[in-house]
């Protein structure tokens, strides 16, 4: 386990709780368990048990161009000159060309956004398609309705109809 995710388990531990409970719990191995432990009692110091921040290329948008993003996403697509409401990652990267204007300082080190990168930055907000599974979850594309439906001969169909064809393709 990496150190950030062992502070958890070694809190307890640290309260009093047994170790192997608490392994099994966290599903971390004993001895790693343990050492940690150990290290933090010796030394009193939590501070090598936080997250450390990951080294790499920074964020293409900060938090105020992610905001940005998010309102431009919560907008109608056809406000900003497209056919249709739906947004794609390609219609958004060119909407935030023009409207977020963060592409000149960042044109000469990493050109134009990709489709992917825009897909991840999308995934990571919360701002991704999301199938409607259940009637608690709900998705940004709009559930298909048919309003010429009769529900009494839905349930009917559902109830007679479908048991007596799936008797016939049994044979």
């Amino acid at each position: 386990m990496a150190p950030g995710k062992l502070r958890k388990p070694t809190k307890p531990v640290l309260m009093g709780q047994r170790k192997t409970d608490v392994a099994l719990a966290y599903q971390a191995d004993y001895s790693t368990l343990y050492r940690w432990c150990q290290r933090c009692i010796r030394q009193q110091d939590f501070s090598e048990l936080e997250r450390k921040s990951g080294s790499g290329r920074p964020n293409i948008l900060d938090f105020n161009h992610r905001k940005q993003l998010a309102e431009i996403v919560m907008k109608p697509a056809s406000i900003f000159g497209y056919g249709t409401d739906f947004w794609t990652c390609r219609r958004l990267i060119q909407v935030t060309e023009t409207q977020l204007k963060f592409l000149s300082a960042c044109d000469a080190q990493a050109g134009r956004i990709s489709q992917p990168t825009m897909w991840r930055l999308l995934r990571d907000m919360g701002l991704t398609y999301l199938p409607v599974r259940d009637r608690t979850q709900t998705g940004q594309k709009p559930e298909r309705r048919y309003f010429e439906a009769n529900e009494q001969q839905r349930k009917n169909w559902i109830r007679y109809e479908i048991p007596r064809r799936q008797d016939i393709y049994e044979l």
